[in-house]
Parts: C-alpha cells; sequence; structure tokens
C-alpha cells in the first residue's frame, strides 16, 4: 500500500509546471513590500489583498534574489 500511494504521488506532482517568475515581477513584488502596511512587527491585515496576486512570484524567490534585493530596491 506505501508502494502505490508513492507512485501515485509520483504521478501527481510530474505534471505540474514549474512556479517562475520574471525578473521585473520579481523586482515589483520586492519594491511592494516596503510599501505594504505594517502591524508592529508583521504586515497589517490590509496589506492581504494587495500581496496575494504575487503570491507565485513570492513562491518563485531564490537565495539570490533575496541577496540581491538591496541592489533591486
Amino acid at each position: 500500500m506505501p508502494a502505490l500511494l508513492l507512485v501515485a504521488g509520483l504521478f501527481i506532482t510530474t505534471g505540474q509546471e514549474a512556479i517562475s517568475a520574471t525578473p521585473d515581477e520579481k523586482k515589483r513584488f520586492l519594491k511592494l513590500l516596503l510599501e505594504l502596511p505594517v502591524a508592529r512587527e508583521f504586515y497589517a491585515d490590509e496589506a492581504i489583498p494587495k500581496a496575494a496576486p504575487y503570491t507565485r512570484v513570492l513562491l518563485s524567490l531564490t537565495d539570490e534574489d533575496l541577496r540581491r534585493r538591496s541592489e533591486i530596491t
């Protein structure tokens, strides 16, 4: 049974496209993060509708993108 679940899981995950974003989208998202409203040390509830369309961009950020964010902003 565990082997069947493993094989089924492989078929499900292999059909998905890779998450990617253009450098321009990443740049806009990183700039948006600086403008979002905050409540103490966290983002405020009002920030959610503004950031939600960028979920794909958030998930596509790499370590290198985050290291270079000071150059971008």
